[in-house]
């Protein structure tokens, strides 16, 4: 992979002497402010230079991208880009013209020189650092770069995994190099700053997904516990009166008279209430009404009769 950042690498090498020539001409051409100013035969050498030696380094990069399994799409993308920029017929006069042309100049240079042959990527694709690099902010691109992400981290399986995928690219994201006072469009925001509030929106999001997940998980387990309960065919108040007997009579030994209200009603539920409340079922077991009572005697005098046919 190509180090973007080499400071001993001075992109016009790769360009011709006559360009070179041509573009010191252009700067200090006196008040020049735009390609207008300029004496016409200086312009149409030095935009007939450009398109030369442009057109020709992107043929070359089609060409040792012809095998190449990443990033078709960007690639096709700058190739139209590239090549409209040098019909533009409003290059003429605008005011910021070589500082355009020196940037793309630059960014085909380093296009060229990306490893083609090295289809192994580690995080984030080579043309894509690049971009990243030379701030290449544009809405294409800023889009694609979205996109990009947002479909590694939708292929993770749950929210926390997906969580985990964006902060991972979001902290590499972080660590790539910027060329400092680099930027495709001036009038825009950095390409940095476009992503990282991508990020933050990307992370509300995922945050508010991971939310209904988790209650999701929490209303499944309620519903599998609600299968597994033992359903009585009497109310909650015989229920505290019974348990509440068993307690005291010493059929079911516990820390306390809390402990196992909390431990047995957790396990049933009634036909009128999938749902029992330890606590109210114990509380209503001390003020039972005498109808309960009754019913609750009826019980045991049937299971007394039913234990002595066994």
């Amino acid at each position: 992979m190509t180090n973007f950042t080499e400071d001993h690498y001075d992109f016009m090498n790769s360009y011709s002497a006559e360009l070179k020539e041509l573009l010191v001409a252009a700067a200090v051409f006196p008040n020049t402010k735009t390609l207008q100013g300029m004496k016409d035969d200086i312009f149409v050498a030095l935009m007939a230079r450009i398109r030369e030696e442009l057109l020709a380094k992107l043929e070359q990069v089609n060409v040792y991208t012809a095998n190449y399994p990443h990033s078709k799409p960007i690639i096709t993308m700058l190739t139209q880009k590239l090549t409209a920029f040098l019909d533009d017929e409003q290059l003429i006069y605008r005011t910021d013209f070589y500082r355009r042309i020196v940037y793309r100049l630059e960014l085909v240079s380093k296009l060229e020189r990306i490893d083609w042959n090295d289809h192994d990527i580690n995080v984030y694709p080579p043309v894509d650092e690049l971009l990243i690099y030379m701030n290449y902010n544009s809405k294409t691109y800023t889009k694609h770069l979205e996109n990009w992400l947002a479909k590694r981290i939708e292929d993770q399986p749950n929210p926390k995994a997906k969580i985990e995928q964006m902060n991972f690219y979001k902290k590499v994201f972080s660590q790539l190099h910027i060329k400092p006072e680099t930027i495709l469009y001036e009038n825009y925001p950095p390409l940095t700053e476009l992503i990282t509030r991508w990020f933050q929106y990307e992370a509300e999001y995922l945050d508010s997904e991971l939310e209904l997940f988790k209650q999701r998980e929490i209303d499944q387990i309620i519903e599998q516990n609600e299968q597994l309960l033992v359903e009585l065919g009497v109310s909650a108040d015989i229920l505290g009166l019974l348990l509440r007997a068993a307690i005291d009579a010493g059929v079911i030994v516990s820390k306390s008279m809390t402990s196992a209200f909390k431990e047995i009603v957790s396990k049933v539920r009634t036909k009128a209430k999938d749902r029992l409340s330890p606590q109210a079922v114990r509380t209503r077991s001390y003020g039972a009404e005498t109808v309960d009572k009754e019913i609750a005697r009826s019980i045991l005098k049937k299971m007394d009769k039913l234990i002595d046919g066994y």
